[in-house]
């Protein structure tokens, strides 16, 4: 029996989870990198991307 690891389709959440990341990635890649949680949450929150607070690291 194959794992959860070894599979290659993915699940909505990680669907969903790499679209996040590619997107708070373009953010700060934008700004220079000088965004930091802050900013970027409200960013998401502006283009209609609501994410938990506990998503987004603080550092």
């Amino acid at each position: 029996m194959r794992s959860r690891k070894d599979s290659k389709v993915q699940l909505p959440s990680e669907i969903k989870r790499n679209e996040l990341d590619s997107k708070i990635i373009e953010l700060h890649t934008n700004a220079k990198g000088t965004y930091g949680q802050p900013r970027i949450s409200l960013d998401l929150v502006e283009a209609g991307i609501h994410v938990d607070k506990k998503t987004l690291p603080s550092k």
